[in-house]
């Protein structure tokens, strides 16, 4: 079961709507919501934020609803069970009205603002763009550089920061989904179907910061990665014989 509260304001006068799945965020989330604000105002209203609840258990939803409540540039929805990285992901897409859809993460580790950069791209269609991070840790870098070569030998096709945010593209783009995965295998879905789709597919820099509060629901070390590892194999594996009926 889920609700979502829509803003009686909320028209398709907004370019782009962002979704950002939340889980267990009490302690960043009215910080999250000042930052969205912030940026939703630089851009004069051109990006909304749909903040998905994605069943937390830290404190009860009505203390997130409060956060947001009246909020015209911010779309909440509630998930009273966990969905997925992924599931929480697409709950937010769901209700876009915008014509360019897309989501990032609640942690800080990629400032909202650099979702202003992302505008002046939004002229052709189809498009998807994705962030590329700097300044990260080399242990991070390595799993990535490494995933980044496995897929793209894979797949045929150039694969690079996978998990990089924040991921925006046009609903021609979207139109192409088919059975997305409702974990953190998302974002590898959306690049391999935008590279095998007839789409415009660009990468901006973004700053890799430390996350500010808490603690990641799934980084929490080297055994943690390896698992996510074995877990991205298995799924690639099954997406590629998708794709390509192999």
């Amino acid at each position: 079961m889920w609700h979502d509260f829509l803003p009686a304001s909320y028209k398709v006068m907004r370019i782009l709507d962002v979704v950002i799945p939340c889980f267990n965020e009490s302690e960043n989330f009215s910080h999250l919501v000042r930052e969205c604000k912030e940026v939703t105002s630089a851009s004069d209203g051109k990006i909304g934020f749909i903040l998905v609840n994605n069943g937390s258990t830290d404190i009860p939803n009505l203390s997130y609803f409060k956060m947001v409540e009246g909020e015209e540039s911010i779309n909440y929805i509630n998930l009273e069970t966990n969905q997925g990285y992924g599931g929480g992901i697409l709950a937010g897409l769901g209700v876009s009205k915008a014509q360019f859809i897309g989501w990032t993460h609640a942690d800080f580790q990629i400032p909202l603002n650099h979702l202003l950069d992302f505008l002046p791209l939004l002229e052709s269609d189809p498009v998807f763009i994705k962030g590329h991070r700097k300044r990260r840790k080399f242990r991070d870098k390595f799993f990535s550089v490494n995933m980044s070569i496995f897929e793209t030998l894979l797949f045929g096709k150039l694969l690079t920061e996978i998990n990089a945010q924040p991921t925006v593209m046009s609903r021609e783009v979207y139109a192409l989904w088919k059975n997305p995965p409702l974990d953190f295998s998302l974002d590898l879905f959306a690049m391999v179907t935008a590279r095998y789709g007839k789409t415009r597919i660009r990468r901006l820099p973004v700053h890799y910061l430390d996350r500010r509060f808490g603690n990641s629901s799934w980084n929490t070390g080297l055994i943690s990665k390896l698992r996510f590892s074995k877990r991205t194999i298995k799924y690639s594996l099954k997406l590629r014989a998708q794709i390509l009926g192999k």
